[in-house]
Formats: structure tokens, C-alpha cells, sequence
């Protein structure tokens, strides 16, 4: 008579792999049964960390207002109490510029380069026509 598979106990149990022992009828069900007995722990604990429950109200201070402000725990790494302030921040302001003359210069690159492309493509083509006129 066959065996049964250890967590489902419906299917077959088969040596699914050559690392499997014949205990599973596949690879699901092995993992499964492994967090079977702690399934409902490990549930809350994954909960608790997607959702930030269970850790407190985080309270920080403004750098542009000066303000105290509280964040719910899962925003706890905000810096600024609002928008409005986060715009007003000289870091920010400076940081934004220099990204945008970054990509300004990455455009101005890019187009650079295509020209360089195009005029490779333009040079091929000519000695190719030279090639064949001989």
C-alpha cells in the first residue's frame, strides 16, 4: 500500500526531488507542514510587521518649523510634520536642484551620444557605398 503525504493526507507521497525524502507529494506541502504546529504565531508576527501594530505613535521634530509632530509607526521614518514644510527645507531645495541639473546633463548626454551614433551610422554607411563602387 502507497504512503500518504505527511500534511495534506489526500495525495500520494512521492519522492518529488533528489533531495526530497518520499514523505510529501510535493514541494508545497513539505514547507507547509514544516510551520504547520506554529502556523498561527508566525501569522501574527508577519501581521504585526506588515501592519506596524502592536509598536507605538513615533514623535519627531521638524527641521524647517521646529514643530513636534507624531507619526503613526508605520510612517516613522518621515522627516517633515507636512508637505508644505518639506518643500520649504533648504537641504531639500538644494538636493532637488542638483538632481534636476543631473538629468539635465544625462539629457544633454544622451543626446550627445545619439548624435555620435548617428553619425557612426553615417561614416558605416559611406564606406560601405565605397566598398561596392569598387
Amino acid at each position: 500500500m502507497s504512503k500518504l503525504c505527511l500534511n495534506c493526507e489526500t495525495n500520494e507521497a512521492v519522492k518529488y526531488s533528489t533531495y526530497s525524502n518520499g514523505n510529501f507529494c510535493e514541494k508545497k506541502c513539505a514547507r507547509a507542514y514544516s510551520t504547520k504546529n506554529d502556523r498561527a504565531n508566525i501569522s501574527k508576527k508577519v501581521s504585526q510587521t506588515l501592519t506596524g501594530s502592536g509598536n507605538g505613535d513615533v514623535t519627531k521634530n521638524c527641521p524647517t518649523c521646529k514643530k513636534d509632530f507624531t507619526n503613526i509607526y508605520k510612517r516613522r521614518h518621515r522627516q517633515f510634520c507636512s508637505p508644505n514644510c518639506s518643500n520649504n527645507n533648504d537641504a531639500v531645495k538644494e538636493k532637488l536642484s542638483q538632481t534636476k541639473k543631473a538629468l539635465a546633463n544625462g539629457i544633454i548626454n544622451t543626446m550627445t551620444m545619439k548624435e555620435k551614433i548617428a553619425k557612426q551610422e553615417a561614416m558605416r554607411v559611406e564606406q560601405t557605398n565605397l566598398y561596392d563602387s569598387k
